[in-house]
Protein backbone atom coordinates (compact mmCIF):
# COMPACT_ATOMS: atom_id res chain seq x y z
CA UNK A 1 0.00 0.00 0.00
CA UNK A 2 1.22 3.48 -0.76
CA UNK A 3 0.85 5.72 2.27
CA UNK A 4 -0.91 9.02 1.84
CA UNK A 5 1.27 12.04 1.25
CA UNK A 6 1.62 14.62 3.92
CA UNK A 7 0.44 18.15 3.49
CA UNK A 8 3.14 20.17 5.16
CA UNK A 9 1.68 23.09 6.97
CA UNK A 10 3.08 25.86 9.08
CA UNK A 11 1.04 26.16 12.24
CA UNK A 12 1.44 27.16 15.80
CA UNK A 13 1.89 24.13 18.01
CA UNK A 14 -0.60 23.92 20.85
CA UNK A 15 1.31 23.41 24.03
CA UNK A 16 0.10 21.75 27.16
CA UNK A 17 -2.15 24.77 27.61
CA UNK A 18 -1.79 24.81 31.37
CA UNK A 19 -2.38 21.12 31.98
CA UNK A 20 1.07 21.00 33.53
CA UNK A 21 1.26 23.31 36.51
CA UNK A 22 -1.63 25.17 38.12
CA UNK A 23 -4.39 24.20 35.73
CA UNK A 24 -3.88 20.48 36.06
CA UNK A 25 -4.40 20.56 39.83
CA UNK A 26 -7.87 21.99 39.23
CA UNK A 27 -8.84 19.54 36.48
CA UNK A 28 -7.48 16.44 38.19
CA UNK A 29 -8.74 17.18 41.70
CA UNK A 30 -12.09 18.35 40.33
CA UNK A 31 -12.38 14.98 38.59
CA UNK A 32 -11.27 13.13 41.74
CA UNK A 33 -13.86 14.93 43.85
CA UNK A 34 -16.58 13.88 41.38
CA UNK A 35 -15.58 10.25 41.92
CA UNK A 36 -14.83 10.21 45.65
CA UNK A 37 -16.59 13.22 47.15
CA UNK A 38 -19.03 13.01 50.04
CA UNK A 39 -22.38 14.73 50.54
CA UNK A 40 -20.62 18.04 51.28
CA UNK A 41 -18.65 18.06 48.02
CA UNK A 42 -20.46 21.10 46.61
CA UNK A 43 -19.07 23.21 49.48
CA UNK A 44 -15.49 22.22 48.65
CA UNK A 45 -12.71 24.32 50.20
CA UNK A 46 -9.21 23.55 48.82
CA UNK A 47 -7.63 24.38 52.20
CA UNK A 48 -9.67 21.68 53.97
CA UNK A 49 -10.11 18.83 51.45
CA UNK A 50 -10.55 16.18 54.15
CA UNK A 51 -14.03 17.56 54.88
CA UNK A 52 -15.36 16.93 51.38
CA UNK A 53 -14.04 13.50 50.38
CA UNK A 54 -15.27 10.06 51.37
CA UNK A 55 -12.03 8.75 52.89
CA UNK A 56 -13.08 5.15 52.31
CA UNK A 57 -12.92 5.78 48.55
CA UNK A 58 -9.32 7.05 48.60
CA UNK A 59 -6.36 4.69 48.49
CA UNK A 60 -4.12 6.88 50.63
CA UNK A 61 -6.29 9.71 51.97
CA UNK A 62 -3.66 11.35 54.19
CA UNK A 63 -1.21 11.64 51.28
CA UNK A 64 -3.93 12.86 48.90
CA UNK A 65 -5.03 15.56 51.37
CA UNK A 66 -1.44 16.62 52.03
CA UNK A 67 -0.74 17.11 48.33
CA UNK A 68 -4.04 18.85 47.64
CA UNK A 69 -3.28 21.38 50.40
CA UNK A 70 0.23 21.89 49.01
CA UNK A 71 -0.67 22.40 45.36
CA UNK A 72 -4.30 23.37 44.88
CA UNK A 73 -4.90 26.48 47.09
CA UNK A 74 -2.27 28.71 45.43
CA UNK A 75 -3.52 27.65 41.99
CA UNK A 76 -7.24 27.32 42.63
CA UNK A 77 -9.42 28.27 39.67
CA UNK A 78 -13.04 27.85 40.69
CA UNK A 79 -14.45 27.75 37.15
CA UNK A 80 -11.96 25.19 35.85
CA UNK A 81 -12.30 23.07 38.99
CA UNK A 82 -16.10 22.91 38.89
CA UNK A 83 -16.22 22.51 35.11
CA UNK A 84 -14.26 19.28 35.40
CA UNK A 85 -16.25 18.19 38.43
CA UNK A 86 -19.50 18.63 36.52
CA UNK A 87 -18.36 17.06 33.25
CA UNK A 88 -17.00 14.04 35.12
CA UNK A 89 -19.95 13.50 37.43
CA UNK A 90 -22.68 14.37 34.97
CA UNK A 91 -21.56 12.89 31.66
CA UNK A 92 -18.17 11.23 31.44
CA UNK A 93 -18.03 8.89 34.45
CA UNK A 94 -21.38 7.27 33.59
CA UNK A 95 -19.90 6.53 30.13
CA UNK A 96 -16.85 4.99 31.77
CA UNK A 97 -19.03 2.78 33.94
CA UNK A 98 -20.84 1.51 30.85
CA UNK A 99 -17.49 0.60 29.26
CA UNK A 100 -16.19 -1.32 32.30
CA UNK A 101 -17.32 -4.70 33.66
CA UNK A 102 -17.18 -3.44 37.24
CA UNK A 103 -17.00 -0.08 38.99
CA UNK A 104 -13.81 1.03 40.78
CA UNK A 105 -14.15 1.21 44.55
CA UNK A 106 -11.02 3.18 45.43
CA UNK A 107 -9.27 6.08 43.74
CA UNK A 108 -5.86 7.73 43.91
CA UNK A 109 -4.16 10.82 42.52
CA UNK A 110 -0.80 11.06 40.77
CA UNK A 111 -0.26 14.20 42.83
CA UNK A 112 2.21 17.03 42.59
CA UNK A 113 4.91 14.82 41.09
CA UNK A 114 2.54 13.95 38.21
CA UNK A 115 3.97 10.42 38.37
CA UNK A 116 1.44 7.63 38.65
CA UNK A 117 2.31 4.12 39.79
CA UNK A 118 -0.18 2.84 37.24
CA UNK A 119 0.81 4.21 33.85
CA UNK A 120 -0.50 7.41 32.27
CA UNK A 121 -3.42 7.83 34.70
CA UNK A 122 -3.69 11.12 36.62
CA UNK A 123 -6.68 9.88 38.60
CA UNK A 124 -6.06 6.23 39.44
CA UNK A 125 -8.46 3.31 39.78
CA UNK A 126 -6.87 1.22 42.54
CA UNK A 127 -6.67 -2.56 42.02
CA UNK A 128 -8.91 -2.39 38.98
CA UNK A 129 -8.81 -3.74 35.43
CA UNK A 130 -8.56 -0.12 34.17
CA UNK A 131 -5.65 2.01 35.38
CA UNK A 132 -7.71 5.20 35.60
CA UNK A 133 -8.13 8.54 33.81
CA UNK A 134 -5.57 10.64 31.96
CA UNK A 135 -6.78 14.25 31.89
CA UNK A 136 -6.12 17.01 29.38
CA UNK A 137 -7.51 20.50 29.81
CA UNK A 138 -6.83 22.35 26.54
CA UNK A 139 -5.06 21.95 23.23
CA UNK A 140 -4.47 18.79 21.24
CA UNK A 141 -3.95 15.32 22.70
CA UNK A 142 -0.50 15.31 24.30
CA UNK A 143 0.96 11.89 24.92
CA UNK A 144 4.46 11.98 26.36
CA UNK A 145 7.50 13.99 27.30
CA UNK A 146 10.54 12.07 26.15
CA UNK A 147 14.30 12.17 25.83
CA UNK A 148 16.04 12.11 22.43
CA UNK A 149 17.22 8.55 23.20
CA UNK A 150 13.61 7.36 23.16
CA UNK A 151 13.56 8.25 19.45
CA UNK A 152 16.81 6.48 18.65
CA UNK A 153 18.94 9.62 18.85
CA UNK A 154 22.14 9.42 20.87
CA UNK A 155 23.45 12.77 22.09
CA UNK A 156 26.95 12.90 23.48
CA UNK A 157 26.84 13.17 27.27
CA UNK A 158 26.35 16.80 28.29
CA UNK A 159 25.70 17.99 24.74
CA UNK A 160 22.53 19.30 23.21
CA UNK A 161 21.14 16.91 20.62
CA UNK A 162 21.47 19.63 17.97
CA UNK A 163 25.17 20.01 18.73
CA UNK A 164 25.80 16.26 18.56
CA UNK A 165 24.36 15.91 15.06
CA UNK A 166 25.20 19.34 13.63
CA UNK A 167 28.19 20.56 15.61
CA UNK A 168 29.47 23.14 13.13
CA UNK A 169 26.03 24.60 12.40
CA UNK A 170 25.01 24.67 16.08
CA UNK A 171 28.30 26.30 17.10
CA UNK A 172 28.06 28.98 14.41
CA UNK A 173 24.44 29.66 15.36
CA UNK A 174 24.94 29.97 19.09
CA UNK A 175 28.23 31.88 18.92
CA UNK A 176 26.67 34.40 16.53
CA UNK A 177 23.92 35.02 19.07
CA UNK A 178 26.46 35.45 21.87
CA UNK A 179 28.50 37.92 19.86
CA UNK A 180 25.37 39.83 18.87
CA UNK A 181 24.21 40.19 22.47
CA UNK A 182 27.69 41.28 23.56
CA UNK A 183 27.81 43.92 20.83
CA UNK A 184 24.53 45.47 21.95
CA UNK A 185 25.61 45.38 25.59
CA UNK A 186 28.84 47.20 24.67
CA UNK A 187 26.78 49.90 22.98
CA UNK A 188 25.06 50.69 26.31
CA UNK A 189 27.80 50.23 28.94
CA UNK A 190 26.73 49.73 32.55
CA UNK A 191 23.09 49.22 31.51
CA UNK A 192 21.21 45.95 31.34
CA UNK A 193 20.21 44.64 27.92
CA UNK A 194 17.19 42.35 28.39
CA UNK A 195 15.99 41.19 24.94
CA UNK A 196 12.65 39.67 26.05
CA UNK A 197 12.26 39.39 29.83
CA UNK A 198 13.78 41.64 32.44
CA UNK A 199 14.75 38.52 34.38
CA UNK A 200 17.39 37.62 31.79
CA UNK A 201 19.97 40.25 30.85
CA UNK A 202 23.56 41.06 29.96
CA UNK A 203 25.55 44.16 30.92
CA UNK A 204 28.97 45.36 29.78
CA UNK A 205 30.92 46.68 32.77
CA UNK A 206 33.04 49.66 31.64
CA UNK A 207 35.18 49.64 34.77
CA UNK A 208 36.78 46.23 34.15
CA UNK A 209 35.56 45.43 30.60
CA UNK A 210 33.82 42.26 31.82
CA UNK A 211 30.24 41.12 31.25
CA UNK A 212 27.50 40.40 33.76
CA UNK A 213 24.74 37.93 32.91
CA UNK A 214 21.64 38.00 35.10
CA UNK A 215 19.00 35.42 35.98
CA UNK A 216 16.70 37.33 38.28
CA UNK A 217 18.80 38.44 41.24
CA UNK A 218 21.68 36.06 40.44
CA UNK A 219 24.60 37.35 38.37
CA UNK A 220 27.41 35.55 36.55
CA UNK A 221 30.48 37.55 35.50
CA UNK A 222 32.61 36.51 32.53
CA UNK A 223 35.43 38.00 30.50
CA UNK A 224 35.23 38.58 26.76
CA UNK A 225 37.66 35.71 26.21
CA UNK A 226 35.47 33.34 28.20
CA UNK A 227 32.32 34.30 26.33
CA UNK A 228 33.95 33.87 22.94
CA UNK A 229 35.39 30.43 23.75
CA UNK A 230 33.30 28.16 21.52
CA UNK A 231 34.64 25.00 23.14
CA UNK A 232 33.00 25.84 26.45
CA UNK A 233 30.15 28.14 25.42
CA UNK A 234 28.40 25.58 23.21
CA UNK A 235 27.47 23.69 26.38
CA UNK A 236 24.11 25.12 27.46
CA UNK A 237 23.71 26.67 30.91
CA UNK A 238 21.01 28.63 32.73
CA UNK A 239 22.86 31.94 32.43
CA UNK A 240 23.03 31.48 28.65
CA UNK A 241 19.30 32.22 28.49
CA UNK A 242 19.93 35.88 27.58
CA UNK A 243 21.73 34.79 24.39
CA UNK A 244 18.78 32.62 23.43
CA UNK A 245 16.40 35.49 24.11
CA UNK A 246 18.55 37.75 21.96
CA UNK A 247 18.35 35.28 19.09
CA UNK A 248 14.59 34.90 19.48
CA UNK A 249 14.11 38.68 19.50
CA UNK A 250 16.18 39.02 16.34
CA UNK A 251 15.19 35.92 14.36
CA UNK A 252 15.42 37.55 10.96
CA UNK A 253 19.02 38.61 11.57
CA UNK A 254 20.01 34.98 12.27
CA UNK A 255 17.69 33.35 9.74
CA UNK A 256 20.45 32.05 7.45
CA UNK A 257 22.30 30.31 10.28
CA UNK A 258 19.03 28.97 11.67
CA UNK A 259 18.03 27.47 8.33
CA UNK A 260 21.45 25.84 7.95
CA UNK A 261 21.04 24.16 11.34
CA UNK A 262 17.51 23.03 10.55
CA UNK A 263 18.47 21.52 7.21
CA UNK A 264 21.42 19.62 8.64
CA UNK A 265 19.36 18.23 11.51
CA UNK A 266 16.28 17.26 9.50
CA UNK A 267 18.31 15.36 6.89
CA UNK A 268 19.49 12.98 9.62
CA UNK A 269 16.58 12.89 12.02
CA UNK A 270 13.83 11.94 9.59
CA UNK A 271 15.55 8.70 8.61
CA UNK A 272 16.90 7.87 12.07
CA UNK A 273 13.62 8.37 13.93
CA UNK A 274 11.59 6.44 11.37
CA UNK A 275 14.02 3.51 11.40
CA UNK A 276 14.14 3.38 15.21
CA UNK A 277 10.38 3.63 15.79
CA UNK A 278 9.71 0.95 13.18
CA UNK A 279 11.18 -1.64 15.52
CA UNK A 280 8.63 -3.80 17.36
CA UNK A 281 6.68 -2.07 20.18
CA UNK A 282 8.61 1.21 20.12
CA UNK A 283 5.87 3.30 18.55
CA UNK A 284 3.28 1.91 20.99
CA UNK A 285 5.52 2.90 23.89
CA UNK A 286 5.77 6.56 22.91
CA UNK A 287 2.02 6.59 22.27
CA UNK A 288 1.62 5.69 25.96
CA UNK A 289 -0.26 2.46 25.61
CA UNK A 290 -0.08 0.67 28.94
CA UNK A 291 -0.48 -2.87 30.29
CA UNK A 292 -4.00 -1.86 31.37
CA UNK A 293 -6.64 0.08 29.46
CA UNK A 294 -7.42 3.60 30.65
CA UNK A 295 -9.60 6.61 29.79
CA UNK A 296 -8.44 9.86 28.22
CA UNK A 297 -10.64 12.79 29.29
CA UNK A 298 -10.93 16.32 27.91
CA UNK A 299 -13.67 18.88 28.66
CA UNK A 300 -15.67 17.66 25.68
CA UNK A 301 -14.36 14.20 24.69
CA UNK A 302 -13.77 10.83 26.28
CA UNK A 303 -11.70 8.00 24.82
CA UNK A 304 -11.05 4.47 25.94
CA UNK A 305 -7.41 3.57 25.30
CA UNK A 306 -6.77 -0.19 25.03
CA UNK A 307 -4.06 -2.11 26.83
CA UNK A 308 -0.73 -2.77 25.19
CA UNK A 309 -1.52 -6.45 24.62
CA UNK A 310 -4.46 -5.54 22.37
CA UNK A 311 -2.16 -3.99 19.77
CA UNK A 312 -0.76 -6.04 16.93
CA UNK A 313 0.31 -4.15 13.87
CA UNK A 314 0.72 -0.40 14.25
CA UNK A 315 3.38 0.92 11.91
CA UNK A 316 5.14 4.18 11.09
CA UNK A 317 3.87 5.11 7.64
CA UNK A 318 5.92 8.25 7.14
CA UNK A 319 7.80 10.92 9.03
CA UNK A 320 8.79 14.33 7.71
CA UNK A 321 9.92 17.69 9.03
CA UNK A 322 6.76 19.79 8.97
CA UNK A 323 8.14 23.01 10.41
CA UNK A 324 11.34 24.14 12.03
CA UNK A 325 13.03 27.39 12.79
CA UNK A 326 16.05 25.98 14.62
CA UNK A 327 14.63 26.83 18.03
CA UNK A 328 12.03 24.06 17.60
CA UNK A 329 11.35 21.32 15.09
CA UNK A 330 8.10 19.50 14.44
CA UNK A 331 8.21 16.12 12.73
CA UNK A 332 4.78 15.14 11.43
CA UNK A 333 4.41 11.38 11.81
CA UNK A 334 1.76 9.14 10.26
CA UNK A 335 0.84 5.90 12.04
CA UNK A 336 -1.63 3.17 11.17
CA UNK A 337 -2.28 -0.40 10.10
CA UNK A 338 -0.21 -1.69 7.18
CA UNK A 339 -3.31 -2.54 5.12
CA UNK A 340 -5.30 0.62 5.83
CA UNK A 341 -5.24 4.07 4.31
CA UNK A 342 -6.86 5.55 7.43
CA UNK A 343 -4.06 6.70 9.68
CA UNK A 344 -3.44 8.79 12.77
CA UNK A 345 -0.91 11.58 12.92
CA UNK A 346 1.22 12.84 15.79
CA UNK A 347 3.71 15.64 16.18
CA UNK A 348 7.14 14.71 17.46
CA UNK A 349 8.23 18.09 18.69
CA UNK A 350 11.87 18.86 19.58
CA UNK A 351 12.24 22.15 21.39
CA UNK A 352 14.08 24.16 24.01
CA UNK A 353 11.26 23.85 26.54
CA UNK A 354 13.26 25.40 29.36
CA UNK A 355 14.60 28.36 27.40
CA UNK A 356 16.85 28.55 24.36
CA UNK A 357 20.47 27.82 25.41
CA UNK A 358 19.41 27.67 29.10
CA UNK A 359 19.11 23.87 28.95
CA UNK A 360 19.31 21.13 26.38
CA UNK A 361 16.39 20.55 24.03
CA UNK A 362 13.59 18.15 24.93
CA UNK A 363 11.16 15.94 23.00
CA UNK A 364 7.38 15.85 23.25
CA UNK A 365 4.82 13.71 21.46
CA UNK A 366 1.61 15.69 21.03
CA UNK A 367 -1.31 16.70 18.84
CA UNK A 368 -2.63 13.20 18.19
CA UNK A 369 -5.22 13.40 15.41
CA UNK A 370 -7.67 10.70 14.30
CA UNK A 371 -6.93 8.52 17.37
CA UNK A 372 -9.67 6.07 16.40
CA UNK A 373 -7.32 4.82 13.67
CA UNK A 374 -4.91 3.47 16.31
CA UNK A 375 -7.48 1.64 18.44
CA UNK A 376 -8.68 4.56 20.59
CA UNK A 377 -12.43 4.29 21.06
CA UNK A 378 -14.47 7.47 21.41
CA UNK A 379 -17.21 7.05 24.00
Amino acid sequence: MKSSEFIIEQKQILDEGGASGGARYNTEIGCLLALAGNEKAYDFNPNEPEKYFDKTKLTNPSEVFREIKAFLPPNFNSKKFWDFYEVTAGEMYPKMLEAMDSAPTKFGWAGGSNQSDDGPADVEFTNHAYSGISIKDTGGITLANLTPKSLGLKPIAGQDIFETYAKEEFTNWKMAAIEGAMEIAESYPDEWYCPIKEKYGIMFNSEDNNYSMAIGDKTTIKTETELLNAKTMTKNAKWHRVFGDHLQANKEHYATLTRALGMKISEQFEEMIEEYLSEENRITQILQFHNKPYFYLTPSKLYKVPEFEALDDLKIKKIKLASGDGTAMRFLTEIGHPDSEKNSTIDIYMRFANGLFAANSTVRVQSLKFPENIYWEKL
